[in-house]
């Protein structure tokens, strides 16, 4: 299916098509295809990228979230609260039609812990939990789109968000 599994998240790692991403953006200017940026809280940056809608256009943002307070308490291996200190937030926008794509996410289900549903097809959705995000158009129209990167901020009963360095990978843009 379409977006990560819990088996193999967003698949096998592949160091051919890295460093030709590498290299591509290299060549374009760098900065083309790999972005790199710090924002503060309540910061966003956006910018705007082409596809001529022969490729699949995807958005991968990651980010080293600093260390949370010690657990010193576990009762589960799943834990029920998100934990990430600074939560970033990826959004792509077709500007011809105004049709907004979220990153991909899947159901953990931390009350019933049922294979079924841990194993259903991942979804669309804010993603408050993870440090990689990836919004991925299989069949993109040809067109301009707007990426967007907001620093939301913390989530409750974490300690408060600082200022984050962020690196956002794109593929499929001309």
């Amino acid at each position: 299916t379409e977006g990560p599994d819990y088996r193999l998240g967003h698949g096998i790692a592949n160091a051919r098509r890295a460093v030709e991403r590498v290299e591509q953006d290299f060549m374009w200017g760098r900065g083309s295809l790999i972005k790199e940026f710090t924002l503060a809280p309540t910061q966003s940056v956006s910018w705007i990228v082409t596809s001529d809608g022969t490729q699949p256009l995807s958005v991968t943002t990651a980010w080293s979230d600093p260390p949370g307070p010690a657990i010193t308490n576990v009762t589960s291996a799943d834990m029920a609260n998100p934990m990430l200190i600074n939560n970033l937030d990826v959004v792509v926008e077709h500007l011809g039609t105004a049709t907004i794509y979220r990153p991909w996410i899947l159901n953990p289900d931390l009350t019933n812990k049922t294979a079924a549903i841990r194993s259903a097809a991942a979804t669309r959705g804010v993603d408050n939990r993870n440090n990689v995000e990836r919004v991925t158009i299989t069949s993109p129209s040809a067109g301009d789109y707007r990426i967007t990167v907001t620093h939301s901020g913390g989530l409750p009963g974490n300690p408060a968000p600082s200022t984050q360095n962020i690196s956002v990978a794109l593929g499929g843009v001309t």
